[in-house]
């Protein structure tokens, strides 16, 4: 296995085969993974997958903008906008679209990240195609209602204030804006609440039509349909779709790091909670997927080597670790809640001599399988 580059730490305690498909698509297949690949004339990319062992159609649409896109006081605008995204439209009011999902007997949801916002529907195959009407429709006709959008604020102003009631949250805010002096990265997704309080309708407005339109997305269609007919209803609602502007990505680069960076963050409690983190990879970098690996051997469930070392043995309450790849490099994490009265310093010392062991010694083939075998169930589930 080789060695992920592991270059810097910061410590925190806390006390193509032809598919049918119209003429008018050009498509190429991947006869490997069944997965097909359609770009519409107005730059729209559509992955289909054909599955019929159940009844069930997932119709995915992921924007190419998230939290790393968003500007220096104007933080959260991809959060909050996906909040909007279900508060009325030219065609659907306010509710309406979460009343026909749960009439129709589906669910919905939408996510937030560093690179990306995606919004989901899983339907019945006899009555998914009303996802692709929604999405078509409120991709360009969000009504920002000015109420409504006032409404918003204040959920997301709540779900700002609940994030940092909790002693991680703040612990991950500051780590992140400590790991990223310059980059964007620095953010947190739901943004800095000064920005939330006093963002306008009319700035939201403008980052949406800057980013949500078809040349800035990919639907993704997986399940029991038949990829002609599919393929042509997208056509018939997002064809029309005006393509948007070119898509540009202008990010501040991160300055090399010259030194471990640490600091202590004190609050009430008497549990002290310990977050390591290492510089990461970008997605598809080809040793993500042994960093995936290395996640699953220090901190994948009870058989993983930190939490024999840790948990099984007093020092901590939970141990974690997450391999958190991004467009550009992202973190690896590890995150340690000390048992009462345990010295943090015990635990970073334990952590990083494990994380020693593993850089030098061969891992034993039952382990490396287990791991492995673990990673691919996360996957599947």
């Amino acid at each position: 296995m080789k060695k992920a580059p592991c270059l810097a730490a910061w410590l925190v305690v806390l006390s193509t085969t032809a598919l049918a498909a119209p003429d008018a698509l050009v498509t190429r297949y991947d006869p490997a993974s069944g997965i097909g690949e359609t770009v519409l004339g107005n730059g729209l990319t559509v992955l289909t997958r054909e599955r019929h062992t159940a009844p069930v159609v997932s119709c995915q649409i992921w924007y190419r903008v998230g939290s790393a896109d968003e500007a220096t006081g104007a933080t959260g605008l991809s959060h909050f906008l996906e909040h909007l995204m279900f508060k009325g439209t030219d065609r659907y009011a306010k509710g309406e679209i979460d009343r026909i999902t749960l009439r129709l007997g589906g669910r919905n949801n939408a996510a937030t990240f560093k690179d990306w916002t995606y919004f989901f529907f899983d339907f019945a195959s006899d009555r998914w195609e009303t996802a692709l009407a929604i999405e078509a429709n409120r991709m360009r006709h969000l009504a920002f209602d000015p109420k409504e959008f006032e409404a918003e604020r204040r959920v997301v102003l709540s779900e700002l204030a609940g994030g940092l009631d909790s002693p991680w949250g703040r612990l991950d805010d500051t780590i992140e804006a400590l790991c990223f002096l310059a980059h964007p990265y620095r953010h947190p997704v739901i943004g800095w609440r000064p920005d939330v309080e006093r963002v306008s309708r009319e700035t939201v407005k403008a980052y949406y039509d800057r980013h949500y339109h078809p040349r800035n997305a990919v639907l993704v269609l997986v399940g029991d349909f038949e990829t002609r007919r599919a393929l042509s209803r997208v056509n018939d609602l997002f064809g029309p779709i005006p393509p948007g502007p070119e898509r540009t990505r202008l990010r501040t680069p991160e300055p090399p790091q010259l030194g471990e960076r640490r600091f202590v963050l004190e609050g009430p409690g008497r549990v002290a909670r310990l977050e390591i983190v290492f510089r990461g990879l970008r997605t598809r970098d080809p040793d993500d997927t042994a960093l995936r690996v290395i996640r699953r051997l220090l901190a994948g469930g009870k058989a993983s080597r930190l939490y024999r070392l840790l948990v099984e043995k007093g020092l901590a309450a939970s141990v974690a670790a997450a391999d958190d790849s991004r467009l550009e490099p992202g973190l690896f994490w590890i995150w340690a809640e000390a048992q009462e009265g345990v010295d943090p310093g015990a635990l970073e010392r334990a952590i990083h001599a494990e994380t020693a062991r593993l850089a030098s010694e061969r891992v034993p083939p039952g382990e490396l399988a287990r791991a492995k075998r673990g990673l691919l169930a996360e996957r599947i589930f």
